[in-house]
């Protein structure tokens, strides 16, 4: 963090006087202490500070400080920097019914996969991105691709298939799919359907 005037004019004794021994958890600093003997422009009065969190948490760190300006006149400000730790989750499709799926040949059923993440943080940007277009036989959708702007909980994400098969079979329906968790990082997942036909 660099302090810095906001007219380029020079000040004097700038002083942290918030307790850096005192910071909320995941925050540390290199220094004990912090103090300059000037500041206008540039880089030359510093303070270094470390977020490493141990658990998903939110807040706002508010640092404070003082000051002379040009004129001499002490002065005070504060400074807040909001920060989250959020954890590297996942999303997971789960279908309805359950897999694996046991039905009659001739007959049809409905299949609703539900996506969600396994922590209930906010997931963005889901596309199936393989299986949808070149369904097992039986198989249908009523789109060849499948889309979210988000996920999280409940039942927002919804991927809805039909299994209509017209004579026994066995197999597996696998989608594969990609998004971007909570903490920005892009991932792919993939969910299979188990299923069966018999007379």
């Amino acid at each position: 963090m660099t302090f810095t005037t906001d007219d380029g004019k020079a000040a004097s004794n700038p002083i942290l006087t918030s307790d850096l021994a005192a910071l909320p958890a995941g925050w540390s600093s290199t220094d004990a202490s912090f103090a300059c003997s000037g500041l206008s422009t540039g880089n030359g009065c510093q303070l270094t500070l470390m977020y490493a969190p141990a658990a998903t948490g939110s807040g706002t760190l508010t640092l404070s400080y003082a000051y002379k300006n040009n004129a001499g006149e002490s002065k005070t400000g504060s400074l807040n920097i909001p920060y989250r730790a959020t954890t590297n989750h996942n999303v997971v499709g789960t279908p309805s019914p359950a897999s694996p799926l046991a039905v009659l040949t001739g007959s049809s059923t409905a299949v609703t996969v539900t996506f969600t993440t396994d922590d209930g943080n906010l997931a963005s940007g889901l596309s199936v991105t393989s299986g949808l277009a070149s369904l097992p036989a039986g198989w249908s959708s009523a789109s060849t691709s499948f889309s979210c702007p988000n996920v999280s909980v409940g039942t927002g994400c919804q991927l809805s298939l039909t299994y209509a098969p017209p004579g026994a079979d066995a197999g597996t329906l696998t989608l594969g799919f990609s998004y971007t968790n909570d903490s920005g990082v892009v991932k792919t997942g993939t969910t299979g359907i188990a299923y069966t036909a018999a007379p």
